[in-house]
């Protein structure tokens, strides 16, 4: 976007729909404003270089990170900031956001057809914000009937829903034919959801735990927040006096607006998605001489790859999955058994995937694995025994599946990570776990140190003492690096440079000292050429940047 009305475009878009998302979580309509329009401030100092595709998600993440940060000021209580966390990451995940709008519009109809009392009962539970309690009493009805309407109400949504959606067969047939037992789990779990939602700001730590580990509740919970969203929306809000209000303080603010020759802090650009096979990258400082015009300050190397992503089994076999320079799909188990098929039958598959690759892996529980550059996993053909066990070495986002009755357990050096069904990260390199959603324990193997994290914490074992140090983190980076992108919030410019060259195989020098340490926010997609992100980079004006060969130059 390089115009203004690309902006107001973008503002009229996307404004109310965020005010409401905010407003799901916090009450005041004048903090929700205060929210979305930060929001728009970071996008309108930067939007020069933001792409459209990413535009929707960068708002909606800034949003919702900006609504937990908000809540955490104001000594809101510690669960309820947990529900927000988990409940908005689940709303705007890459699935979920992408059929946003269109499922919002199709509520809405649902709900102008919606007869008395039940309609009336929802717009006065959720435009109103009373209590099922306070709408029991004014309807001289039992807080039970409140809920029964709603449940009937959320059902006909959710029927209607799947039918507006192509459905496999055997899913088609499968509703068709389901028990009073499959129903009544239905009901259960609806008014399950409708207690947690209500209850929010007071959940219990069995409430919490509940909603973390199970997806069909999430998704009820959701539902409702999305009901309530539709319903709020009735009534739309002056969007046009909000963007007039919003240019207005920008002008009072010039050291905000946009230029065409001074791009800030945010770098939306385009960069290889996952298994871009590249070549590992290494920092050397060299000295710069006295009397040459041009010293280089900084070298990033890329190291030659003999092969691409492989897979070794136990019996001797080796095979490549993605060949050396070439991008992979995602790798599944079934790719595997076609692997252990051609090099023989085995108890233990090995993943390789080399320094400067990066590949998402399903492993035979249903559990995905999105690995860094230079990441290895060990794990069996198939899981048995009462726990799910596997070797990792590197980086990587792991997205666990639910199953309380196997803990899926990780061993990384002299650490163990244990879970039932969670997000998280692991570095092995910085003997880091950062938490998304879920819980995670932590244990030194020798030690006996040992942690249990909370959504939105990072522990970092130490290796003089060999104990955790447990902190605040901010997940963005690692949320986006599952859905597909770079993220770095105010990162130095030699951080994000070497990033890229790992991603491209392309070695980086530095050639002007003040540029290593230029600090912005950088947000990438990485499923495009290196061509789009260099000409972000030299429309940010913060330094020269070109190509020559398989070198990036930083002048």
């Amino acid at each position: 976007m390089t115009e203004t009305s690309d902006f107001d475009q973008l503002f009229r878009q996307y404004y109310e729909p965020l005010f409401h998302f905010a407003h799901q979580f916090i009450s005041d309509d004048e903090d929700c404003h205060d929210i979305v329009s930060s929001a728009y401030e970071s996008v309108w100092n930067n939007y020069a270089s933001i792409e459209k595709d990413c535009a929707k998600r960068y708002l909606y993440a800034i949003v919702k990170n900006k609504a937990i940060d908000f809540l955490r000021k104001n000594n809101l209580r510690c669960n309820y900031v947990k529900y927000v966390s988990v409940i908005g990451e689940h709303e705007i995940s890459s699935e979920r956001l992408g059929e946003r709008d269109d499922e919002l519009k199709i509520i809405r109809r649902i709900l102008d057809d919606l007869g008395s009392p039940t309609g009336e009962i929802l717009r006065a539970c959720y435009i109103e914000e009373k209590s099922y309690k306070e709408v029991a009493e004014e309807r001289d009805i039992s807080i039970a009937t409140v809920k029964k309407h709603i449940v009937k109400a959320l059902k006909y949504i959710r029927e209607i829903k799947k039918t507006l959606k192509p459905l496999p067969i055997i899913i088609l047939i499968r509703n068709k034919d389901r028990t009073i037992m499959e129903k009544e789990h239905d009901i259960r779990k609806m008014e399950e959801a409708l207690d947690i939602f209500e209850q929010a700001q007071d959940l219990t730590p069995e409430q919490l735990i509940a909603l973390q580990d199970d997806d069909e509740l999430k998704d009820d919970v959701a539902l409702i927040h999305t009901v309530k969203e539709a319903l709020q929306t009735e009534n739309s809000m002056d969007v046009e006096a909000r963007l007039r209000r919003f240019h207005a303080r920008m002008e009072k603010e010039p050291a905000a607006k946009p230029s065409s020759h001074r791009r800030r802090n945010l770098f939306i650009a385009s960069i290889g998605i996952a298994a871009a096979v590249i070549a590992a990258v290494f920092f050397l400082h060299i000295d710069g001489k006295e009397g040459t015009d041009r010293a280089t300050d900084a070298v990033l190397t890329a190291e030659n790859l003999r092969e691409g992503i492989t897979v070794t089994t136990n019996a001797d076999g080796k095979m490549t999955v993605a060949g050396k320079g070439k991008q992979a799909e995602s790798i599944s188990m079934s790719d595997f058994q076609k692997v252990l098929a051609e090099v023989g039958v085995s108890e233990n598959v090995t993943l390789d995937v080399p320094s400067g690759a990066s590949a998402d892996i399903t492993l035979p529980d249903g559990t995905v694995v999105y690995m860094h550059p230079g990441a290895r996993i060990i794990f069996p053909n198939r899981f048995t025994g009462d726990k799910r066990e596997v070797v990792f070495e590197g980086e990587a986002y792991f997205k666990v599946a639910h199953d309380p009755a196997h803990p899926f357990v990780i061993t990384s050096g002299k650490m163990l990570t244990t879970v039932l069904g969670t997000e998280f990260n692991i570095s092995t390199g910085r003997s880091a776990v950062v938490l998304v959603n879920g819980s995670v324990s932590l244990r030194q193997t020798e030690s006996g140190a040992h942690v249990l994290l909370r959504p939105h914490q990072e522990a970092v074992l130490s290796g003089d003492k060999a104990e955790f140090s447990v902190s605040e983190a901010d997940v963005t980076p690692y949320e986006f690096w599952r859905d597909g992108y770079l993220y770095f919030e105010q990162a130095e410019l030699k951080e994000i440079m070497e990033t890229i060259g790992r991603n491209f195989n392309m070695s980086v020098i530095f050639r002007n000292d003040e540029a290593l340490h230029y600090r912005m926010r950088f947000i990438a997609q990485r499923n495009n050429g290196v061509e789009t992100v260099i000409k972000a980079m030299n429309d940010m004006g913060k330094a020269q940047v070109y190509v020559k060969g398989n070198t990036i130059y930083v002048e």
